[in-house]
């Protein structure tokens, strides 16, 4: 074990209220818990080592989908929990093609963290910020 500060669990969601709620329930176990409104803020502010990422799918001015197949074309690895309102099929099939985990809204918060809990265990501790620039418009 490295002596080097705690991996982050990231959460990017742009409801402030729903942000909250995940943050709050995940800072009840991990130490280092970090919030983004949106895919720009995370690239943007996000210096620590990632253990897992929360990412919703219908973000402001990016769909979350996008960007996770962005940042795994560049080689990020970190497991990635993907939240939507609406896992239709077509959200379900990239989810998995990206190597991601779906979780539908609203979910049991027992359920997510779970799911942080595994993927913080097996993520990519070491993985620092993504070479991702946001698409061009």
């Amino acid at each position: 074990m490295s002596g080097g500060p705690a991996a982050a669990v990231c959460v990017i969601e742009d409801d402030p209220a729903v942000r909250d709620s995940i943050r709050t329930l995940l800072e009840c176990e991990f130490d280092t818990v970090l919030e983004f409104g949106s895919c720009e803020e995370f690239l943007a502010n996000r210096t620590e080592r990632v253990a897992c990422l929360v990412l919703d799918v219908n973000l402001p001015s990016m769909n979350g989908l996008d960007f996770l197949e962005g940042l795994r074309a560049r080689g990020f690895t970190v497991p990635v929990i993907v939240i939507t309102g609406n896992p239709d099929s077509a959200v379900r099939q990239r989810t998995a093609a990206a190597g991601a985990t779906l979780l539908a809204k609203p979910f049991d918060h027992r359920a997510l963290l779970a799911l942080v809990r595994a993927g913080a265990r097996h993520g990519d501790a070491g993985a620092g910020p993504p070479a991702v620039s946001p698409p061009a418009a």
